[in-house]
């Protein structure tokens, strides 16, 4: 998906593992102040019906691996990286798929929530579960 993923399909996903892990719909935009050291000012974020900031996982490798870890059992856990190997032996190119590990470890926030989704079928993946 990576290369012809769309805003849409990134914020389906975006939703449907926050709903996988615990948030509660609906969502909505709010604007929230941020501080940093290098900067501050107001930016508009993801909230729950609980008023909970959603991690935007597509974007987050530490929120996807809460996600997998908190969501996915053991069984899943191997479908789960299933999965991922094909994504990455998809988005990688074939020079550079020399050791499958180093590539596990490269992937991104955006290919593991697509694996995620896909084996949940969730999110734009959903209908494959019918």
């Amino acid at each position: 998906m990576s290369d012809m993923t769309t805003p849409e399909q990134i914020e389906d996903m975006r939703v449907a593992i926050a709903e996988k892990c615990g948030y509660n719909q609906p969502f909505e935009i709010k604007e929230s102040w941020f501080e940093t050291r290098e900067s501050n000012g107001f930016e508009n974020v993801l909230v729950d019906a609980d008023n909970r900031q959603v991690p935007n996982y597509p974007e987050d490798l530490n929120a996807m691996h809460g996600a997998v870890v908190s969501s996915l059992d053991y069984d899943t856990s191997f479908r789960f990286m299933e999965i991922l190997e094909d994504l990455l032996e998809r988005d990688t190119p074939e020079s550079d798929r020399g050791n499958r590990d180093f590539i596990i470890l490269q992937s991104t926030a955006l290919q593991r929530a697509e694996a995620f989704c896909r084996t949940l079928k969730i999110g734009p993946w959903k209908e494959q579960a019918k």
